[in-house]
């Protein structure tokens, strides 16, 4: 599963909702999704460091770097009503924003932030499970899986006479099926895999 994809995904998602609310220049808000996004990238241990900003880094804070892609997409998301180019006291500033946020970010690392506020643990949760459904969401599916599917899940494709409609008839609801499944079938893997590589310990009941 790409992890480095997951912090993104979150930033875009809750930037769209910010926008659709017309409320995208409340900082505040993008402040705290930056500290969710950071706790991902964290808690997979895969903040990725580099020496000197570049072509795909707009700034490096204490080895962590911050996307370009990232700002670019703030930058959209904050380009003035007139589509005009932002200029170059919007674009320091909007820097900047992004600079605060990993501080932030950094800062509820270090003070263990995470394990004491449950807000924040089922952002994480609800995010890691959207990007799994993200994912195969933009995989199409062959026609071939689809008609294994539905022969072995003929029973669920019942009409109400206890007929079984043509496939062609209702292959838009096999499709839904089949991808409902998927979805399942592969987030329980994801946390099989989870559970394999990690050290549980339970207490008494």
């Amino acid at each position: 599963m790409p992890k480095k994809q997951l912090a993104s995904y979150v930033l875009q998602n809750k930037l769209e909702e910010m926008k659709q609310n017309n409320d995208s220049k409340k900082f505040p808000i993008l402040l705290w999704l930056g500290i969710v996004s950071g706790f991902i990238l964290s808690l997979a241990g895969i903040l990725e460091k580099n020496s000197l900003p570049g072509k795909d880094v707009i700034a490096v804070v204490n080895g962590v770097e911050l996307k370009r892609k990232n700002y670019e997409l703030l930058l959209q998301r904050n380009a003035p009503s007139n589509k005009q180019a932002p200029s170059k006291s919007q674009k320091e500033f909007l820097l900047k924003r992004l600079i605060e946020e990993e501080l932030f970010i950094q800062r509820a690392v270090e003070t263990n932030f995470l394990q004491e506020n449950k807000g924040l643990r089922q952002d994480i949760s609800r995010a890691m499970v959207e990007n799994i459904i993200t994912e195969l969401k933009a995989k199409p599916v062959a026609e071939k899986d689809l008609q294994t599917f539905y022969s072995k899940n003929s029973k669920k494709f019942l009409d109400e006479n206890d007929n079984l409609p043509t496939f062609s008839s209702i292959h838009e609801q096999v499709e839904k099926e089949y991808r409902r499944t998927l979805y399942s079938k592969r987030i329980n893997e994801y946390l099989d895999w989870l559970y394999q590589r990690a050290d549980i310990q339970k207490g008494e009941l």
